[in-house]
């Protein structure tokens, strides 16, 4: 498997998963404060209870666990796109520092 197909798996899985969401494979928003064109891996919109939520999920291709810096990257990255939610996808998995991050950000 390589970085497309990995990717493409995860895409059709939250398609298959949430099937009336709007799900957008590598999707292009521009960023609340870095104001240029942020490329999102899987992007899922839906509109719950009346309120637009937006899930960004960043598929890891790497050979390594990600770690803390990975993760406050990710943090950052979330939020200048207005994320709701975020997803950070590894094959790998996570050093504890980034889990532990991740769990408080």
């Amino acid at each position: 498997m390589d970085w497309k197909e990995y990717e493409n798996t995860i895409y059709e899985h939250f398609r298959a998963e949430f099937p009336r969401a709007k799900i957008t494979r590598d999707a292009k928003i521009v960023g609340k404060y870095s104001k240029v064109g942020r490329q999102i891996d899987v992007l899922i919109e839906e509109t719950v209870a009346g309120f637009e939520m937006r899930i960004v999920i960043d598929a890891k291709y790497r050979t390594h666990r990600i770690d803390v810096t990975d993760v406050e990257a990710f943090v950052s990255y979330c939020s200048d796109l207005g994320a709701n939610k975020g997803l950070m996808i590894s094959l790998e998995g996570y050093t504890q520092a980034a889990a532990n991050r991740a769990h408080y950000g």
